[in-house]
Parts: structure tokens; sequence; C-alpha cells
């Protein structure tokens, strides 16, 4: 018999995992740690049905990139090693979405480790 509770997605993307942030060009580790739920939280699934409520018809490219800025910062559970303009960033959420706003390739990055469920799968493996 397989139990089903081995790969609870739901679970797992509840918890969530540190993605390490890669530099863009390089793909060096920058020392910047985020720490995310994934696609499977029900964190995850609000952000997505907020937006969905909240869409516009007429809305811009700007409009676009601030909804999914606030989908990233609603997921996001923390931070380490993260400053811009020579200044430590705190965590919250508006400082997240500043940030994924600002610097959309960290936002990138981060929703790229969100959809990867097979990341969240280690959590099953330390359970």
């Amino acid at each position: 018999m397989y139990d089903l509770a081995q790969l609870d997605s739901r679970a797992f993307a509840e918890e969530g995992i540190e993605v390490d942030i890669l530099h863009r060009e390089t793909g060096e580790k920058t020392g910047i740690k985020i720490r995310v739920q994934g696609a499977d939280s029900m964190a995850y699934k609000n952000a997505m049905l907020d937006s969905a409520r909240n869409a516009k018809k007429d809305q811009t490219a700007e409009d676009a990139c601030m909804i999914g800025a606030k989908i990233v910062a609603k997921i996001t559970l923390g931070w380490s090693g993260l400053a811009a303009d020579g200044e430590e960033i705190e965590f919250s959420y508006d400082n997240a979405v500043d940030m994924y706003y600002r610097f959309d390739w960290v936002a990138n990055q981060v929703l790229a480790a969100v959809n990867d469920s097979s990341r969240f799968l280690v959590n099953a493996k330390a359970s």
C-alpha cells in the first residue's frame, strides 16, 4: 500500500523552500536566499484568484508587472542577504512588492522555483 501523504504537495508547498538567487549574467550564487511557498499552496492559489478578480480590461504592461510582483510577494515568507542601493532591505510584504517590481529578474527566478514541484519534494524526503 502506498501512502499518498508522502507526496502531499500542498503540505510541502505550504512549508516552502529556500531559493538561492543567481547572478543574472554569470549564474553564480549571489548570497541572496528567499523563502517561498509553492504553487500548490493556498497562499499562491489565493494570490492568483485575487489577481484574476482585480484584473482590468485596459491594464497596462506596468499594471501587469505590479500584479506579478504582488503575487510573488504574497508567497514570500522571508529572505536574507538582500540589499539595494547599498542598504539592506528588511523583509515585509510592501518591501517584497517593491523589490520584485524593480528587480523582476529576481521575481522570475523565484517563480521558476515556485512552479517546479520537484523542488518541494525535498521536504517529502526530509519527513
